[in-house]
């Protein structure tokens, strides 16, 4: 919350898409590898949808620690 400056709905809203995904999505497993990369997605798609102003995709590779191109391929693929 600190770094992306989204609101509290974005927050909820991710965990709901997780969620959502995990259930009509089988081959979709959380594991300590790739938690973050799908919290940051969701994250991300979240604030795009729900906040006025947000930050670049670039930004919230960079505080995830992803590369700009792999989070755009995450975020693709959500959607």
């Amino acid at each position: 919350m600190r770094y992306t400056c989204c609101s509290p709905v974005c927050f909820v809203s991710a965990l709901l898409c997780l969620e959502s995904a995990g259930e009509t999505n089988a081959a979709l497993r959380v594991d300590s590898l790739n938690a973050h990369r799908l919290l940051l997605t969701t994250v991300m798609i979240a604030a795009k949808f729900w906040d006025d102003t947000f930050f670049a995709s670039s930004y919230y590779a960079r505080v995830g620690g992803v590369p700009t191109s792999e989070l755009n391929a995450l975020e693709l693929e959500f959607l």
